[in-house]
């Protein structure tokens, strides 16, 4: 398995610990869910994992899965230079908990195209985890979560509201101080002192194909790599596109298997009044983004059943329906009527009767 996240494979032999990478936008430059296998594997191998973070955050739901594996595999963070939004609320679940005195953190409210109900929920679970183990207030977190603007925090100050553990003095110093910045201008100035030295072989890494994370012996053996296959290059290229065909198929399939799933979990939460009709699209596509944690939403949700009194329609000369009776209104206004039925009409006699009869047992 190629380790895309991973700082030089195992970074420190002796106690067999490694660094993963979590640099760039969660479910865009960071795969989560390559970036989750890489985890398992290294969590397999007995390997301790520490997490490091700069990040302008990204998908809630991809953030949920990296969470999830941090705290399976009792992971520590570190935040080495900018921590935002989602990646924020990542560092929270880190065993050991550190930052950069550089490092910045940012949190906000969580947006998108869900649903208002599905966003409260994402809301109510992002302020229960900042809460966990820091010592924000309870106006903390409603400035942090009233959707109105961005709350920034330097890492001293991150670590007096107990939002992280430790922090780490490097010594190194940004080149360029960068003043009133959003969060991709700090992400850009901290990725490039973070990746200063990876940075000047960049052209030698894209000619090769090769991950940012690469050692220059990595390199050579590439290179001695290519020589040897210099003759097979197009049979190789061949089979490499057959192979992206086939997991690009397979992908497809998962995913169409995924929006069928998706779509009828949401269509039978309709049917039994779990969801409204008119938010039935929001909520497929969040079905999509994150089944077990709609299909247990919905299951949380309880729904009360109304009666069914069955009746009779009365029309006007035009045929047009004017009223409803159910038995008990016609045994004490319209009793000729009722026996009329009884006489007549015995289907819907007994219809009304046991509606009827059905309504004091269950009162």
């Amino acid at each position: 398995m190629e380790l895309i996240y991973t700082e030089s494979d195992v970074t420190n032999k002796n106690d067999n610990s490694v660094n993963m990478l979590l640099y760039g936008e969660l479910g865009k430059k960071v795969d989560t869910t390559q970036f989750v296998k890489e985890m398992q594997l290294h969590n397999k191998a007995g390997r301790h994992i520490q997490l490091k973070i700069n990040s302008v955050g990204g998908s809630v739901f991809s953030g949920y899965e990296i969470m999830d594996a941090v705290e399976e595999f009792g992971a520590d963070t570190y935040i080495v230079g900018l921590a935002a939004s989602m990646a924020g609320v990542i560092a929270q679940v880190g065993k050991t908990r550190k930052a950069n005195h550089r490092a910045v953190f940012m949190a906000h409210a969580p947006s998108g195209g869900g649903s208002k109900d599905l966003l409260g929920i994402i809301r109510n679970t992002l302020s229960k985890e900042l809460k966990e183990r820091s010592v924000l207030t309870e106006e903390d977190i409603t400035n942090i979560m009233d959707g109105k603007k961005d709350i920034w925090y330097d890492a001293q100050t991150m670590y007096e509201k107990g939002l992280v553990d430790q922090l780490v003095t490097t010594g190194k110093k940004l080149t360029n101080v960068v003043n009133n910045s959003n969060k991709n201008e700090l992400f850009e100035a901290y990725d490039s002192l973070i990746n200063f030295k990876i940075n000047k072989m960049e052209k030698v890494l894209m000619q090769l194909e090769l991950p940012e994370n690469r050692t220059e012996a990595d390199i050579v053996s590439a290179v001695k790599g290519l020589q040897a296959e210099a003759g097979k290059v197009t049979n190789l290229e061949t089979e490499n596109q057959d192979l992206k065909d086939e997991v690009k198929t397979l992908k497809e399939e998962k995913q169409a298997d995924l929006v069928a799933k998706a779509t009828k979990l949401v269509k039978n939460a309709v049917k039994t009044g779990k969801c409204p009709e008119d938010k039935e699209a929001d909520w497929i596509e969040a079905a999509i983004a994150n089944y077990d944690l709609v299909s247990n939403t919905l299951g949380s949700i309880s729904v009360v059943k109304q009666k069914k009194v069955a009746v009779v329609s009365v029309t006007n000369k035009d045929g047009e329906k004017v009223a409803e009776k159910d038995f008990d209104y016609m045994a004490k206004n319209e009793p000729e009527a009722l026996a009329d039925l009884f006489e007549n009409d015995r289907e819907k006699y007994d219809a009304l009767e046991k509606a009827h009869t059905n309504k004091f047992k269950t009162n």
